[in-house]
């Protein structure tokens, strides 16, 4: 018997928010005999070489010269995020983490408006503003205290939404699978330059775990693809959540870490008001097909 499209899809999905959460676990180990930014730099490549098949089937399929500086712009923009989130990760409770990162999505959309020329009602607004309360809830900040291991997260998550916005621009022309493709080609050299400032050549365990970090992540791109197409995002992107218990169990079970009640209220506040923008915007979208069909 078939599985219904929707339970399809919200499998995939668990499936990588799982690989996602195992890949930031990963990113410890990696860390512990190189600099953060050199793992970063050598899971990017390794990134490109798991895309070459990709790359070379899409052979001859240029992008126009008017999205070359827009692949380049979101490979410098997502470098940085990646960047800042190898270099956070060892500073910080991986659930932690993980709900602080959620919040890409809520950036997302306000960076729709100023990019794309989204147009944003009350409630989204309201719900963006939800989202960053819940942030304020898993860090509580005061004066006397300065978090740039969170200030890293949100940067890294704001950056990544840039990124996310970029894509969704380039693959209205582009298929898909060419523009992740050329991405790690394009973000490989822009982060060997953070590279070359801590250089040390890596050693055959530290590559062992970027190995296997950069497998989780390309195989939790691959989750995603599969997810969305046999159902609407809409629908999935609920159950990417699922991925702060697998980080709050590698994280208890590896490295003795308890998460914070806070930590569970929050995460829950972001992702609350993540899933309901999602949901908006796919009615939305539904409404605009149904009155232009």
């Amino acid at each position: 018997m078939r599985v219904p499209a929707p339970v399809e899809g919200a499998l995939w999905m668990i499936l990588a928010g799982s690989c996602f959460a195992a890949m930031t676990g990963l990113i410890r180990p990696a860390s512990e005999t190189l600099h953060p930014l050199m793992v970063c730099f050598l899971r990017a490549v390794v990134g490109a070489m798991l895309m070459m098949p990709l790359l070379l089937r899409a052979r001859g399929l240029s992008p126009s010269k008017h999205l070359r500086p827009v692949l380049v712009g979101r490979a410098v923009v997502d470098a940085g995020s990646m960047a800042l989130w190898f270099v956070v990760i060892p500073a910080l409770p991986l659930a932690t983490a993980i709900a602080l990162n959620f919040t890409s999505p809520l950036f997302s959309v306000i960076f729709a408006i100023f990019f794309l020329g989204e147009v944003v009602r009350a409630r989204r607004w309201a719900a963006i503003g939800v989202g960053f309360l819940g942030v304020l809830i898993i860090k509580q900040p005061t004066p006397e205290s300065f978090d740039w291991p969170a200030l890293f997260v949100l940067s890294s998550a704001a950056l990544a939404a840039m990124a996310r916005v970029g894509a969704r621009h380039l693959t209205r022309t582009m298929d898909a699978g060419t523009v992740v493709a050329i991405h790690f080609f394009l973000i490989a050299p822009i982060l060997f330059v953070p590279a070359l400032f801590v250089w040390s050549w890596p050693t055959a365990e530290a590559m062992a775990w970027i190995f296997a970090l950069a497998m989780c992540g390309t195989f939790g791109h691959f989750c995603i693809a599969k997810a969305v197409a046999v159902a609407e995002a809409s629908e999935v992107a609920p159950f990417d959540y699922f991925q702060l218990v697998i980080a709050a169990a590698i994280g208890y079970f590896a490295y003795a870490e308890i998460p914070e009640p806070k930590t569970w209220l929050g995460a829950a506040v972001i992702a609350g008001s993540a899933t309901y923008i999602a949901r908006r915007e796919a009615r939305l979208r539904r409404a605009r097909a149904a009155t232009n069909g």
